[in-house]
């Protein structure tokens, strides 16, 4: 699971191709191991906050199977007690950008 938080601070910094390149040299060499997981066992995931403004390219960049969203205030009527509405709307922003 990557952290959206560092994916936006190494892009931010110009660092992210860097990283992008010994991923993905790192992720290859390993499925390639003959005690690695298989593609079909492998899977990456986006963790992230409601709300977050991810940059267009993200998506291109990473192939991502599943984006975790924690439970917060975003989503939130009181403590862990989820608002239907708000759940709705913030899930809207992220149907918007065509990730589902």
């Amino acid at each position: 699971i990557l952290n959206y938080s560092d994916i936006k601070s190494m892009h931010e910094d110009d660092t992210l191709a860097r990283f992008i390149q010994n991923f993905h040299a790192q992720l290859y060499a390993d499925l390639q191991s003959k005690h690695a997981l298989t593609h079909n066992q492998f899977k990456l995931g986006l963790r992230s906050n409601w709300g977050d403004d991810y940059f267009p390219s993200l998506f291109e960049l990473f192939d991502f199977d599943f984006i975790s969203l924690g439970i917060d205030s975003a989503v939130e009527v009181c403590f862990r007690n989820v608002d239907l509405t708000k759940l709705d709307h913030e899930l809207g922003h992220i149907k918007q950008i065509s990730l589902f």
